[in-house]
């Protein structure tokens, strides 16, 4: 069974960590949907892996505040 995590994110200060974290678990069949808000760099490393999955968000939900990011990443799932 396929699971999604979502991480909605400005300052990807933590995002290294996050990732060492979702592959250091037992189970693989995840899917991780980065949504950068504000240009957030996101690594190559991270680009690679196939179970990746990185959407923009739109430029109406910077508008909006956190929790219409929060929504939207999701229901990117």
């Amino acid at each position: 069974m396929q699971f999604s995590i979502f991480t909605p994110t400005h300052r990807p200060a933590f995002i290294n960590e996050a990732f060492e974290s979702l592959l250091d678990q037992s189970h693989r069949d995840w899917e991780w949907v980065l949504v950068p808000n504000g240009g957030a760099a996101i690594p190559d490393r991270i680009r690679a892996d196939a179970r990746v999955r990185i959407v923009p968000a739109p430029d109406w939900v910077s508008r909006l505040g956190i929790g219409a990011l929060k929504r939207f990443a999701c229901e990117q799932c």
